[in-house]
């Protein structure tokens, strides 16, 4: 129940809403009728308007969609077992489907775990761990663990990075002029181009648009702030996100390849995107300075050079 409070209900109302939206249109086409004006004929008529009908109706939509979530994850999640062995970890879950998993210590390549500020206030996060597998088969080979303590993923993570807690992680930051980058292509674009749509049916009324500029600036700063990535001899830790969260544990022996990559603004400012590539997908720090980028990649590629211990 945890689980499914801490849910995205967001995610599940945006699929109620694509459902409902292609219905509706799907009968449109099957009758030839425009219901849209139609109802909005109805309501005129009734002298409802639009703004209480939303305001009546995004309440009840919200809560239908936090009930779905929270039934899905409990019929997914029911009576879920999560439990080391000698040769690896084991995950059983479900009510009327029963879901078995297996993931075998060599196979794991990358650790992730995440939280939200409803699961901080239980304790609990979400582990990740991505086994090698062909790409047809990498989200087969995903374990996923929902409602894990704070001591349970320390567990996963003693038993996937021994050395973790004996070495010095040097952490780092990202580039500030991605704060400009997201405030861009999340504020200031978006609000512009709403603007533009609602000017002709609002007139300077579309300008209240403006207002998310302020929400943008927050959370630009938040995700720079929050977006740190730690460097030890023979492994990675980062840290990003900006209401959930995001831990990311990975061994410089797991990695398969390493690539730096740049938009034209950030070769302009000497930027990059450095990407670690597993065989079990990759991981990425981006904004982060070229020369460093360099840096780092030489020398994740002579320690897996130099490694003689078997990825998988």
């Amino acid at each position: 129940l945890k689980v499914g409070i801490s849910q995205n209900h967001l995610r599940t109302a945006g699929l109620i809403m694509a459902f409902f939206w292609g219905f509706l249109d799907d009968i449109e086409d099957t009758l030839g009728i425009d219901l849209f004006k139609s109802l909005d004929k109805q309501l005129h008529a009734s002298q409802v308007d639009w703004i209480w009908l939303l305001l009546l109706g995004i309440p009840f939509f919200l809560l239908v969609s936090f009930v779905i979530t929270l039934i899905n994850t409990v019929l997914r999640n029911f009576d879920l077992r999560f439990w080391k062995t000698p040769t690896g970890f084991k995950v059983i879950s479900g009510l009327f489907t029963r879901q078995e998993q297996f993931a075998h210590f060599p196979k794991i390549q990358v650790v992730e775990w995440s939280t939200n500020p409803i699961r901080r206030v239980f304790g609990l996060f979400s582990v990740r761990m991505a086994q090698a597998a062909s790409a047809a088969l990498t989200y087969r080979q995903t374990i996923n663990i929902p409602g894990c303590f704070e001591e349970q993923v320390g567990e996963v993570r003693r038993v996937y990075f021994p050395e973790e807690k004996e070495l010095s992680f040097e952490e780092h930051g990202i580039s500030p002029l991605i704060f400009w980058r997201m405030m861009l292509l999340r504020g200031v674009l978006p609000a512009a181009v709403m603007f533009l749509l609602t000017y002709g049916m609002l007139g300077w009324a579309a300008l209240w648009w403006g207002l998310a500029l302020p929400l943008a600036l927050y959370l630009s700063r938040v995700y720079h702030r929050n977006w740190r990535y730690a460097l030890s001899e023979e492994g990675l830790r980062t840290r990003s996100g900006i209401f959930t969260l995001r831990f990311t544990l990975l061994k410089w022996y797991k990695v398969q390849a390493v690539r730096i990559s740049q938009s034209l603004y950030q070769r302009r400012h000497g930027l990059a995107n450095l990407i670690f590539y597993t065989a079990a997908g990759a991981v990425k720090i981006p904004f982060i300075e070229l020369e460093k980028a360099r840096l780092i990649r030489n020398f994740v590629l002579f320690k897996v050079a130099i490694d003689r211990r078997k990825w998988m």
